[in-house]
């Protein structure tokens, strides 16, 4: 593996480690919200099951008149409106310390790859300078610029009422227990906290590539990107079948909530095979069935599983992925349907141009199949390997301590060695 793309391989790690974090945290603060609504779903489950009790069929507008479930979407609006203001706090300082790394990072990768190609020493200082002014400008403008971040934690409040709306009626009306039914609404609380969690993660890592994207622009040395996914059991599909693919910097990464994916810069005079990168193929092939299940699901397992020569999983494996665009998010990868990869449908199309199949097109540089990668080392990296990133790389130091910060979470700012593990329970109390 190339030192640039051994170096980005560093940063993806941590960004994994801080999403992890940031989800801990987050999550430790959202117990206080469902611990205090938890006696408020109590009472309003005995008060549906007296309805039936009654004769009456329970239903939305009858659940609305009922004083319990008044005072409960008061309580719970007052609870949500409060864990919102901190999360969004927080959520949009991980988002400007993961701007500031973005640019940190790439500047670094164009020093040492410009360097590792041949750049003139005074020509790859100057790209690096002008890579990190041009990055940190734009993460800046970007993070004062508004959004739709708090509209869309709003969105989570409306989303968790309605499941838990739906599952005191449901429930009560199958003759479950209130027993049952109370341990399912108030499970429904977790639906606000998945929705929060979602966009910290889709917020954290697009402020990291967008700065990074903006810092391969501002260079002149890098020609291209190269999609990297996570290659963990937790990867989307569709991410790490394009995970590889080659791009202009002209073009934008397309992602999707909750992608984890990171760049990695190919520069003046590389070529793919210099960056020895293994193919996410290979690498999922190396799976146990049950993470391959996990990743794909059962039915796209299966249709992967019938195709015996290498050649026509390959095909396969490039259909797993698709482009469209989400209302919120914008432009972004999914997965292809069982339906449509029966049809032989699916994938990005090569030449940017609309077609039929993908009318939204992508300019994408021809894809690479597996058999022309180098292999090279799983781009993973261990906890003590990482921690020895963080204590030698100052700008990874920096984004710890920034995420940390965000939080309001140990250690201190002036701290040289900040820790990378999960803070505890009892750290956020």
């Amino acid at each position: 593996m190339s030192a640039v793309a051994d170096y980005m391989a560093s940063w993806k790690a941590l960004l994994k480690a801080s999403d992890e974090k940031t989800t801990q945290v987050m999550a430790d603060h959202y117990v206080g919200l469902q611990s205090a609504l938890k006696d408020a779903i109590a009472k309003c489950v005995e008060d549906v099951a007296a309805v039936q009790a009654k004769g009456e069929t329970p239903t939305l507008g009858l659940l609305h008149k009922l004083a319990t479930y008044r005072s409960f979407e008061t309580q719970a609006a007052e609870q949500y409106a409060e864990y919102g203001k901190w999360a969004q706090t927080a959520i949009e300082g991980v988002k400007v310390a993961s701007g500031k790394a973005g640019a940190m990072a790439a500047s670094e990768a164009v020093g040492k790859g410009g360097l590792e190609v041949g750049v003139s020493e005074e020509d790859v200082q100057a790209a690096a300078a002008a890579v990190f002014n041009e990055a940190a400008a734009t993460q800046a403008a970007a993070s004062t610029s508004g959004g739709p971040l708090g509209e869309l934690l709003n969105q989570g409040y409306g989303l968790m009422q309605q499941t838990i709306a739906q599952k005191l009626i449901d429930g009560i009306a199958l003759g479950k227990s209130p027993m049952e039914v109370g341990a399912e609404a108030s499970d429904s609380l977790g639906v606000g906290l998945d929705r929060i969690l979602t966009i910290a993660r889709t917020e954290m890592n697009g402020a990291y590539r967008d700065s990074t994207m903006a810092s391969y622009r501002a260079s002149d040395v890098v020609e291209s990107y190269v999609r990297m996914s996570a290659r963990d059991e937790l990867v989307c599909e569709g991410c790490l079948a394009a995970d590889g693919d080659q791009f202009d910097c002209d073009i934008d990464p397309d992602d999707h909530p909750n992608c984890r994916c990171t760049v990695v810069p190919v520069l003046r005079g590389e070529t793919l095979d210099d960056l020895g990168l293994s193919d996410s193929r290979s690498w999922f092939d190396e799976q146990p069935e049950s993470v391959q299940r996990g990743i794909m699901g059962p039915g796209r397992l299966a249709l992967y599983q019938q195709e015996n020569d290498g050649l026509g999983r390959q095909m396969l494996w490039d259909r797993m992925v698709s482009r469209t665009v989400h209302p919120d998010w914008g432009p972004n990868l999914k997965l292809t349907s069982i339906a449509d990869l029966k049809e032989g449908l699916g994938g990005l199309p090569v030449d940017g141009l609309p077609t039929p199949d993908h009318p939204l097109g992508v300019n994408a540089m021809p894809h690479y199949p597996g058999s022309m990668w180098t292999p090279a080392d799983e781009l993973g990296k261990s906890a003590q390997e990482l921690a020895d990133f963080i204590a030698t790389d100052e700008g990874a130091k920096a984004f710890v301590q920034a995420v940390d910060a965000a939080l309001g979470i140990g250690p201190s700012l002036n701290q040289d060695a900040p820790s990378i593990r999960n803070p505890t329970r009892a750290t956020t109390a």
